[in-house]
């Protein structure tokens, strides 16, 4: 009974500093459906983007180095911030820029994202989707946020 106690108030409390919902948009952010946690993340992270654009900007322009002006034209696109964030910390983790991972988005916009990170190397089972997922966490911690999920799971 005591670990149930203990469970629902860790529970609570990580929802305490949840985001609340955001209004549902029409540029909902993609599913990148390499992995379910990282589709999770990238939900929260457009949450986060919608209601404090200015740290997500800065998030994106300083740790994930995305050109303001990118982000912008992005946006101005129809981009979600979720989607945003996705093409940024592929080309990081890639080691290209963020323009040629959202080039290769926008060229056939029915893709889907892991198609897009597959052709960067980012794919299931792979050391690029574990820096990825490290790259995510580290963006969490820099916001002071817990994760949308409690279980990070990790590679071997």
């Amino acid at each position: 009974m005591r670990w149930l106690l203990a469970v629902l108030l860790t529970t609570m409390a990580f929802s305490a500093w949840a985001i609340p919902p955001a209004p549902p948009s029409a540029a909902a952010p993609s599913a990148l459906s390499v992995d379910p946690w990282i589709d999770a993340q990238l939900a929260d992270l457009d949450r986060y983007g919608m209601r404090y654009r200015a740290a997500f900007d800065d998030e994106l322009a300083r740790y994930q180095d995305t050109p303001r002006d990118l982000i912008v034209e992005l946006r101005k696109g129809g981009w979600s911030d979720g989607d945003l964030y996705a093409a940024c910390v592929i080309a990081r983790t890639a080691g290209r820029p963020c323009r040629v991972v959202a080039d290769a988005w926008s060229a056939d916009r029915l893709q889907r994202w892991d198609d897009v990170a597959g052709r960067f190397g980012v794919s299931a089972g792979s050391n690029a989707l574990e820096r990825m997922k490290l790259a995510i966490m580290a963006t969490y911690k820099r916001s002071g946020r817990p994760l949308a999920t409690l279980r990070i799971p990790l590679g071997d």
